[in-house]
């Protein structure tokens, strides 16, 4: 199912993300400076501001356009991350 709203594909990239470079939730929490629930909000509510985005993109190695595109499949954000 494709996400419907512009802060489901911000979530969602976070999510492929996070498994592509076999990361985890507290590892967002760590560099976003916030506890575990400040990233369940992020996660199940898509409260994402420009700051996470950047903190995110520059964490993952991805440029912040990333975060945006649709996630039909995983290949933007594989082709953009740097490892």
């Amino acid at each position: 199912m494709e996400p419907s709203t512009i802060q489901d594909v911000v979530t969602t990239s976070v999510r492929v993300l996070l498994a592509l470079t076999d990361r985890q939730q507290k590892d967002l929490a760590e560099v976003l400076q916030v506890n575990a629930s400040g990233i369940t909000r992020r996660m199940t509510r898509g409260t994402w501001s420009i700051e996470d985005l950047e903190a995110l993109a520059k964490y993952f190695g991805v440029p912040i356009a990333a975060f945006f595109e649709p996630v039909s499949s995983a290949e933007h954000l594989i082709r953009n991350h740097t490892p």
